[in-house]
């Protein structure tokens, strides 16, 4: 089973020192709704339609390290 749906969200990142950064970002999904026949058990009415809607909220929060800033890393002996 599949569903179409979108997405909106923001974030930011500070650079807190040289190589590093720390992030955090909202994201709300929504999968839209669906309705679907579901046995109801009763003589009279054998079949019930259930309608569903499914949505999602996530916070992500994060450090990043950045490779390369000041120039290619160069071992030197």
């Amino acid at each position: 089973m599949s569903r179409d749906g979108w997405v909106v969200g923001g974030g930011l990142e500070y650079m807190f020192a040289p190589s590093w950064s720390a992030k955090v970002e909202y994201d709300y999904y929504d999968f839209g709704s669906k309705t679907s026949a579901t046995d109801s058990g009763g003589a009279l009415h054998p079949l019930t339609n259930k309608d569903s809607h499914l949505t999602a909220q996530t916070l992500k929060v994060g450090f990043n390290y950045h490779f390369g800033l000041n120039g290619p890393v160069v071992a030197k002996y």
